[in-house]
């Protein structure tokens, strides 16, 4: 069967090596871990990986790529505490609610809070701000860290991209209509 999908996307499986996977610039064996290929990369590639700074200080062996997720032995991205992750939203979006009542009540004395909103509510709105911007949709799906999208089923198998140069994009330029919006 996993021939048939092969030579149904157009690979002859007796000519793929199966002691390799892709990267964004070719096959390269399947024993090489990111650290390792990231190593190997130009400086462009990691910069745009790693940010620049980050970047400079894995060239210069000050910071490995290992250590980016547990700064400080915390595993968590988002955290206050570098303990447990992050929580207290529903206090947090109290004080958004009161805020933006706030922004409207300098415009009209009258208004009333938003009607019910959720964070998941910002998720959607951006995704479908980004579509608006023509930012592709399998994009806006990594920019989300949906698994399953646009991108689905055979090729979201063997598409194991991240797309992070697209996403940094997508992001600036939905950055950018926000603060529009807003400044």
């Amino acid at each position: 069967f996993d021939g048939l999908i092969f030579r149904e996307m157009g690979f002859d499986v007796d000519d793929l090596d199966p002691g390799t996977r892709a990267s964004m610039n070719g096959q390269v064996a399947a024993t090489v871990k990111y650290p390792e290929w990231l190593r190997r990369q130009p400086a462009d590639v990691q910069n745009e990986a790693l940010g620049i700074t980050r970047a400079k200080l894995f060239r210069q062996g000050k910071l490995s790529v290992s250590a980016f997720p547990k700064l400080n032995d915390c595993p968590f991205v988002f955290t206050r505490t570098r303990k447990t992750p992050v929580s207290g939203f529903s206090k947090a979006k109290l004080t958004i609610d009161d805020k933006i009542l706030g922004a409207r009540q300098k415009n009209d004395e009258e208004a009333t809070p938003l009607p019910d909103w959720t964070f998941h509510d910002l998720r959607r709105t951006a995704t479908t701000g980004m579509a608006r911007l023509k930012v592709p949709p399998h994009v806006a799906d990594a920019v989300l860290n949906h698994k399953e999208g646009a991108i689905a089923g055979v090729a979201a198998i063997y598409n194991k991209y991240a797309y992070l140069p697209d996403r940094r994009r997508a992001l600036t330029k939905w950055e950018k209509h926000v603060l529009k919006q807003v400044v």
